[in-house]
């Protein structure tokens, strides 16, 4: 088993010596299961054997600080007895490229194991390609909590992936809608998120985007009267962000990447008409102020200075949007082209996918095995 040359292990890391005697921890799994972790059954997915260890606490102050990792056919936990308690280290020869999920749930909603929000489909997919796979969970509902979370579950990752044949030199990251949010935040404010838990800049390999919201202001496609993006602000970014139009700001990664990013109120309205051909009527509040537009991208470039943007040392970035994405297409697309200018960036629209199946589809297993094959460290 684990022999096929079509797995992204054995086609990026060769199998390095065995360890000295010593070098790892042969009883971290029975620490972590001591701790309350626990082995699920093996499942066949993409015709390959997975394991999954799931809740292994990464923080103590909420049960939602919990991850599961999903491991490959070729890696020795897969076929050890039902429960097994550790690992032996003359067993673990091999080190894995390593792939760290955020779920989506609109920020307070979602689980790291809940089919409908993508995280299952997306690791088994890519421990079936020879990974092992990292999914978080995280305290839901309250922002910084989610991206702070997220944050200490990958330094949690570099600390001690290696000690269950993680290779810590191509470690991925990704996330799902509101996932996809949380993962580009930390890591275009990395020295806000990562920095204080030990991550460097580099150690993230490669990050994919998958149905993301990256603007709080106005993340679906714009009609006349806003009516979609008032309508989300109202049920998702107020709930968890609150109404301070500065931390909508702070915690938006497409306009900290672009600031020139529309946010005010008159200039949606203005573009959307725009964009239909129509003339405004003639009255203030449907006016466009270029003052205020003005303003608003003032506000835009004095908070990306002042939190200090990662634009120096950005990882390739893939960017996924569904054909039937909820009004999230246009957000992506935006969100791939402000990434351009800084770093290699992909974007992929997914036929026939919405914005649940899009964690599904063949079409983004085979496009993000492909992207982390090409970046990976050999």
């Amino acid at each position: 088993q684990g022999s096929r040359d079509d797995t992204l292990i054995s086609r990026v890391v060769e199998a390095p010596p065995p360890p000295p005697q010593g070098s790892r921890d042969d009883t971290f799994i029975s620490r972590v299961v001591e701790a309350g972790a626990a082995w699920e059954p093996l499942v066949i997915a993409n015709d390959s054997p997975v394991r999954k260890l799931k809740d292994i606490p990464y923080a103590s102050e909420s049960d939602m600080q919990k991850l599961d990792l999903y491991f490959p056919a070729a890696h020795p936990c897969v076929y050890l007895p039902a429960k097994p308690a550790f690992l032996p280290n003359q067993t673990a020869e091999a080190t894995f490229p390593v792939l760290v999920h955020v779920h989506g749930g609109g920020w307070a909603r979602g689980g790291k194991a809940t089919w409908a929000h993508g995280a299952p489909s997306i690791c088994k997919a890519a421990a079936a390609n020879g990974m092992i796979a990292v999914s978080i969970g995280y305290r839901r509902g309250q922002y910084p909590d989610f991206v702070d979370d997220a944050a200490r579950a990958v330094g949690w990752v570099r600390e001690n992936i290696a000690l269950v044949g993680g290779d810590v030199e191509n470690v991925f990251l990704s996330g799902h809608s509101a996932g996809a949010h949380i993962a580009s935040l930390m890591v275009v404010l990395h020295d806000r998120y990562l920095k204080p838990h030990n991550v460097p800049k580099s150690f993230i390999k490669g990050l994919t985007l998958i149905s993301g919201v990256y603007n709080l202001f106005a993340p679906l496609s714009k009609a006349l009267l806003d009516v979609k993006n008032k309508g989300f602000v109202l049920l998702y970014v107020w709930p968890s962000f609150g109404l301070d139009r500065s931390i909508r700001r702070e915690a938006s990664p497409l306009v900290l990447l672009e600031t020139d990013t529309d946010t005010s109120l008159a200039g949606k309205a203005a573009m959307a008409a725009g964009a239909r051909g129509w003339q405004m009527p003639s009255l203030p509040s449907w006016s466009a102020d270029p003052a205020e537009i003005e303003k608003e991208r003032g506000l835009n470039r004095h908070a990306a200075e002042t939190l200090g943007v990662n634009t120096d040392s950005l990882p390739p970035v893939l960017v996924f949007s569904a054909q039937f994405d909820v009004g999230l297409q246009g957000d992506g697309e935006k969100m791939s082209l402000a990434l351009r200018k800084y770093t290699e960036t992909k974007y992929v629209y997914v036929m026939g996918a919405d914005h649940g199946s899009i964690c599904r589809s063949s079409k983004t297993h085979n496009e993000m095995a492909e992207f982390m094959l090409k970046n990976a460290s050999r």
